[in-house]
């Protein structure tokens, strides 16, 4: 089962459309404004609990520890560990699947799960789940 890649750019409003259970490269996610993109780890967090939750629960816990990340940080610490990491996304694309979009505090925000590495076919396609 090929994952669906919609993420559709209306070019002419700089507006793009997530819908859950689209997949989104990462490198598209990046550049998302005015809503926030928050990267899980876990998908049964991503899945069943809300960002305002999570926030909460992980407050004490070191943005390194927490089992999601903002996106802009995520990127950062991957560029910092590897100066080819985006040259590497232009060879194999990270799909970020989006799980949830919802409001936290007058902010929207797209909730986005990482794929574990074995998920990640590196001919160039996800694999199946």
């Amino acid at each position: 089962m090929k994952a669906r890649f919609i993420c559709a750019h209306i070019i002419s409003t700089g507006m793009t459309r997530y819908m859950v259970g689209d997949f989104c490269d990462i490198r598209t996610l990046e550049h998302v404004t005015p809503e926030r993109v928050i990267l899980y780890f876990e998908p049964e967090l991503a899945q069943n609990s809300t960002y305002a939750k999570d926030l909460a629960t992980h407050a004490d816990i070191p943005v390194h520890m927490c089992p999601f990340i903002e996106i802009s940080e995520f990127l950062s610490f991957q560029r910092e560990m590897s100066p080819m990491f985006d040259d590497s996304l232009a060879v194999v694309p990270l799909m970020i699947e989006i799980v949830g979009i919802e409001e936290h505090e007058g902010v929207s925000y797209i909730k986005g799960l990482l794929p574990f590495l074995d998920e990640v076919d590196f001919e160039g396609e996800e694999s199946e789940s």
